[in-house]
């Protein structure tokens, strides 16, 4: 038996650089579809050897259960990952008339490790009806173009490798995400003989995904601002996005099971972000965004805005809030002050402890968002989506929507008074 525990993770800086700035991109996917698909061959090694392999962790079920990653995949894994969910659905039905969870995953597992015939005529049945799928001509497409135009850049030709980037930009590239990371590649082609055009490719490239790297001049600071913007409305849109609950499901619980103390910090705020999403708020990172500013940052209304500085990999122990972290949060508020003017907003420092060490002080109003705050606000988010299990997600009413974020302490004012604590002097 085989577990595998949680999406892979990328070793080079190179690769870590490439999920950081084009997360969805078919070059990413590809490469953690490999890594994945590695993972599944380590329990076998000949014809007739045979492996139950359990997949957990809801990164990891995002992962195979995404019809777009999941296409990376061989025609062979994708009918394995279909026969896993079919029979995760028998697994369902005993627990729904009671049989417990972990009896339900040791009968099913004893089918296979035990040669059931059933199972194995099941499976062979599932196997022998698959279709191969051809490759995906796109991306292969993709890659030659990339590495025409390294191969262009090598030997002086910059002019050229730039020119077959933007011919792949017009022809195979729609996100805006690509179209940042892409346009970043012509700025780089392009330095060695104009920097002034570099410069202003990088500009275009991070007005288009603001992950990528901070142009050297130029940069035209953006702030939220949308004025027709509504919650509610912001919320049916995001649940209308889903053909079922249970990828509602598994997109909400790789978010909110990242929400706790110990994440690793990028994928906390991350998720952080999300979570501002999900609940109808429009959101960004200026820190990673614009290299300067909060780690997040929500717009609950017009002119109403909250701010958090993440420390979620402050041990649970610490007993004081330090004064390079009370520094930040200020310099934090400041940013925002400056860009933003007198407008109304709620400055949050998530961190395990409320008091504050002798050097520690906040220039303005500060609310601490403590470890049983974190997971209230994480239950509750939960429990408000929970309510939609059962519902048309395409036929959702505004009434509706509203009445569920009262009942769950979801509302604006909820968000900005019920989860914090007020920090305690030295």
């Amino acid at each position: 038996m085989l577990i595998i525990d949680s999406e892979p993770y990328f070793d080079s800086l190179e690769d870590r650089y490439l999920e950081n700035c084009r997360s969805d991109s078919d070059a990413i996917l590809i490469k953690k579809a490999q890594k994945i698909e590695q993972g599944l061959g380590r329990s076998v090694r000949g014809e007739k050897d045979y492996s139950a392999i359990i997949l957990i962790g809801t990164d990891l079920i995002k992962l195979i259960r995404s019809k777009k990653s999941r296409n990376q995949f061989s025609t062979q894994t994708q009918t394995q990952i279909d026969i896993g969910f079919e029979i995760a659905t028998y697994a369902q039905e005993e627990i729904k008339s009671g049989k417990p969870p972990i009896k339900a995953l040791i009968g099913l597992l004893n089918q296979l490790i035990t040669r059931d015939d059933g199972w194995k005529q099941f499976y062979t049945q599932k196997m022998d009806s698959m279709i191969l799928n051809g490759s995906d001509d796109k991306v292969l497409d993709m890659f030659a173009a990339e590495k025409s135009a390294l191969d262009e850049y090598m030997i002086g030709n910059y002019n050229q490798a730039a020119k077959i980037i933007q011919k792949l930009i017009d022809k195979h590239v729609s996100s805006s995400e690509e179209r940042g990371w892409y346009l970043q590649e012509m700025a780089k082609y392009t330095y060695p003989f104009s920097k002034s055009e570099s410069n202003t490719l990088q500009i275009a490239a991070h007005r288009t995904n603001r992950y990528l790297l901070k142009p050297k001049e130029g940069m035209e600071f953006q702030k939220i601002d949308k004025i027709s913007w509504k919650r509610v409305e912001s919320i049916k849109k995001q649940i209308e996005k889903y053909t079922s609950y249970e990828d509602l499901l598994v997109d909400l619980n790789a978010v909110l099971d990242s929400l706790r103390f110990g994440v690793n910090a990028d994928t906390f705020e991350n998720s952080f972000n999300e979570l501002g999403q999900f609940l109808g708020f429009l959101s960004e990172r200026p820190d990673k965004e614009w290299k300067e500013g909060p780690d997040n940052l929500w717009m609950l209304g017009n002119n109403e805005y909250l701010i958090a500085e993440c420390k979620n990999q402050v041990e649970l122990s610490r007993n004081e809030i330090n004064k390079d972290e009370s520094g930040q949060m200020n310099n934090a508020s400041s940013w925002f002050t400056r860009n933003y003017g007198d407008v109304s907003v709620t400055r949050v420092l998530i961190i395990p402890t409320k008091k504050l060490s002798r050097a520690a002080g906040f220039n303005d109003e500060v609310k601490i968002m403590r470890d049983s705050s974190l997971k209230k606000l994480v239950r509750n988010v939960r429990d408000f989506y929970s309510e939609f299990k059962t519902a048309d997600l395409g036929s959702l009413s505004k009434e509706q929507i509203q009445s569920h974020i009262n009942t769950h302490k979801l509302s604006i004012k909820d968000l900005t008074s019920d989860y914090y604590e007020s920090p305690k002097e030295y």
